[in-house]
């Protein structure tokens, strides 16, 4: 088989051709500009991301590995850029549009088509055109254009062509001249170095976008083995693919690090595989996979059905047979048909190699392939089907008409296939419809469905709201059947809490509990699953546990890599302010406990936890970074440490001067901090007064005697005028003589505050 054609036969650059080309990459996406929204994690890529809105976003896109899910720089500045054209009021706004997102994609897929046409067109590839057409068509690529988030793939997809036709250059392939057949003598045209020297610019900023384009060296070592067999081994030709390959190998351990470290796709979520043949029968299998996806696209999904790899498959065995088979037959066949359809299928299975499942990537938690991880392989593969179909004996006329046909039959299923993309409840309830058994769609379309119901409940439909939280939870249990994973686990012990937060059912507490339970068993280090856990016990008032568990939800929350730079942020969020107020209501109930005890040391060092630095030194200390109102207990904690300080009875504990230095500090930040967390002004008056009581007894354990009773005969004054308890009153007129007497106050068990 021949896959060239002469100089003279070659098709040449047109410009009408390539507007067609452009024409049909929008056509293939229409539904996607007009209706596509945001899916799965594009939220944290765009529009929760706080590196697109900071001032300092932009340095720590390039500078902190941990800034972002994965060190993409080129794609997240991309994201930068447009996040700058938007409306600010829909910053970090669900209701932000996708729409110019969605156009760039759909704008970058159109010029990696015109560029991928251009390495045909050099490779004197037949049917180059045919290629191109097919590859702006076909419904393969959905995934990655209508996906916001695989701006990845686009871009260094494009990347990556761009480098491959500046290589092309710097050797000569497909100049004026050249007819295209492998040259069997030595060329000696003065090579281009200019053209080496812009291809590896473009390489570096592809890599930048996605290093799983760390193939192109070795298919551009192929192609020179196909195209210039003699040059090969030149040293000015294979030092530039050194150069190529060095930097994309470095990149490819280096995210397949992040893959593993940061994005979280480590052994314990892939139990179906434990050992190397299990890998191998995999492997096997995926390729054949994916060349069906791009031979036969009729059930594309957005998660397929995952199936056991194993040792014992005899079909298996078959696939992993043929898949090896294949290069050997086309390799011992290549004098006859050429070396392009042998190099055609070596760079498909080699750019599909990371994705074979020997090394762990995240998304096979869920399914072994993605029509997205096959994006960059498939360039290969639509060139040697372009080329294949030009070798049907199918006259001219009826073949433009049936190519015609599947050329709109690939933009109608294109179109279809992107309705998934319309939003998140879309993407899940149609992925559930093709695959039944997908834990993950289930699990997602409850957290959907859940968001539902928070909403109806805030708009006053009680009724709507609890149908939307069953169905949610059946969902979850739905989930369940398949899969126990523990961010699964934790959705359902996070209704159940939900539930009993609202109906008071026991039940329901204890089947939160069970669930977190065996969650932690298998995942001691998700700080979420601590956080719920934490929730349990504050309702069960255990709050030893409770504590230990939120300082232990705070410790991950803390020590996550990604966008560290914004941990102050991730304290503020929703996440993280929760986990904090509710360890202060733990701290106060876990201290008083200690106290009541007789353990003052051990009380002290709970209450002063929120105070104690938790990140970088210039970080706010917890306990400033929330308003002072209820639920929190951050006043009364700070309360608390600060009469240990002053009048513990054991001078091991007490430290006046620390206490005076606290409570002036508190005196200035009470009252701004408790009226903006719309803390009654009577309220705030009881306060008031605990606070001067508490400023009498530090002068009293410093000696300042005078200024004691002054402040103590005040605190009497104001609780008589504000009608106090009795009993409160009269224990500051004790405490008042006590300074008059020119002794300072001590306690034992119980802080004297008005509501301890």
């Amino acid at each position: 088989m021949n896959d060239t054609l002469s100089l003279a036969e070659a098709p040449r650059w047109k410009w009408s051709y390539a507007w067609l080309v452009v024409a049909l990459s929008f056509l293939s996406y229409v539904f996607v500009l007009f209706k596509g929204q945001w899916i799965w994690d594009d939220p944290d890529y765009i529009w929760r991301n706080p590196n697109l809105v900071e001032e300092e976003g932009l340095k720590n896109i390039w500078a902190d590995n941990s800034a972002t899910p994965q060190y993409y720089p080129i794609v997240h500045t991309s994201f930068w850029i447009e996040y700058q054209l938007i409306d600010p009021d829909t910053h970090y706004s669900e209701d932000l549009d996708a729409t110019l997102f969605h156009f760039n994609n759909v704008l970058i897929f159109a010029l990696t088509g015109l560029a991928f046409w251009k390495v045909l067109l050099r490779l004197r590839v037949r049917g180059a055109l045919i290629a191109v057409l097919l590859f702006a068509a076909h419904p393969v690529n959905v995934e990655s254009v209508a996906w916001v988030t695989e701006r990845k793939n686009m871009l260094s997809g494009l990347f990556a062509l761009l480098t491959i036709l500046c290589f092309f250059r710097f050797l000569r392939i497909g100049d004026e001249g050249d007819d295209g057949a492998p040259k069997a003598e030595r060329t000696h045209e003065a090579l281009r170095w200019d053209w080496l020297a812009t291809g590896f610019g473009f390489w570096v900023l592809g890599l930048l976008s996605k290093s799983v384009i760390a193939f192109v060296p070795p298919a551009l070592f192929l192609i020179v083995w196909w195209k210039r067999p003699k040059d090969l081994f030149r040293a000015d030709v294979l030092g530039p693919l050194l150069l190529l390959l060095i930097p994309g190998a470095i990149a490819g351990l280096h995210t397949a690090w992040l893959e593993r470290e940061q994005v979280g796709a480590r052994d314990v979520f892939f139990p179906e595989y434990d050992h190397f043949g299990d890998r191998l029968m995999l492997a096997g299998t995926v390729v054949w996979v994916y060349l069906k996806h791009v031979v036969l696209p009729l059930e594309q999904m957005f998660f397929y059905p995952k199936w056991d790899p194993e040792v014992s498959s005899w079909w298996q065995w078959v696939l992993l047979i043929t898949a090896v088979a294949l290069p050997i037959t086309l390799l011992a066949k290549s004098k006859e048909w050429g070396r392009g359809p042998l190099v055609a299928v070596l760079i498909f299975g080699g750019a599909l190699f990371p994705v074979m499942g020997f090394t762990n990537v995240y998304p096979m938690r869920f399914s072994w392939v993605a029509d997205h991880f096959q994006y960059h392989a498939n360039f290969a593969m639509f060139g040697l089907i372009g080329a294949l179909l030009t070798r049907l004996p199918i006259p001219q006329a009826p073949g433009r008409v049936a190519f015609g046909i599947l050329l709109a039959g690939g933009v109608g299923l294109s179109n279809l296939h992107g309705l998934a993309y319309e939003n998140s409840e879309a993407l899940w309830r149609r992925t559930i419809a093709s695959n039944p058994d997908c834990w993950i769609a289930y699990e997602n379309l409850g957290v959907q469905v859940n968001n539902q119901a928070i909403q109806a409940r805030e708009e006053g439909d009680e009724q709507r709201a609890r149908e939307l939280e069953q169905e949610a939870m059946n969902l979850f249990y739905k989930a369940l059947e398949f899969e126990r994973d523990p961010h699964l686990l934790q959705s359902i012990a996070n209704n159940h809490l939900g539930w009993y937060s609202r109906y008071r059912n026991l039940n329901d507490l204890e089947r939160a509990e069970a669930t977190l339970i065996e969650a932690l068993e298998s995942w001691p280090d998700l700080g979420s699953l601590h956080k719920l856990m934490g929730d349990v016990h504050l309702a069960h008032r255990r709050y030893d546990d409770a504590y230990a568990s939120f300082d232990r939800a705070l410790t991950y929350l803390r020590e996550q890599k990604f966008q560290q730079e914004f941990l102050e942020k991730k304290m503020l969020g929703s996440v993280g302010s929760r986990i904090a107020i509710n360890w202060s209501v733990a701290a106060f109930g876990y201290g008083r406990d200690l106290l009541s005890e007789g353990k003052g040391a051990e009380a002290l060092e709970i209450f002063s936890g929120p105070r104690e630095p938790y990140g970088l030194p210039n970080l706010t200390p917890i306990a400033e970074l929330y308003t002072w109102g209820p639920p929190s207990k951050w006043f009364e904690v700070e309360q608390h440490r600060l009469w240990m300080l002053a009048a513990y009875h054991d001078p091991q504990v007490r430290n006046p001067q620390a206490a005076f230095e606290g409570v002036q500090r508190l005196m200035r930040q009470a009252g701004v901090r408790l009226q903006a967390g719309g803390v009654p002004q009577d309220v705030q008056m009881r306060m008031q007064i605990e606070v001067i009581d508490l400023q009498a007894a530090i002068y009293a354990s410093l000696g300042r005697f005078p200024e004691a009773i002054q402040a103590s005969a005040e605190a009497v004054r104001q609780a008589r005028e504000n009608r106090a308890p009795a009993t409160y009153i009269e224990q500051l007129a004790q405490r008042n003589q006590v300074y008059r007497d020119k002794t300072a106050y001590r306690f034992r068990l119980r802080v004297p505050a008005f509501g301890s």
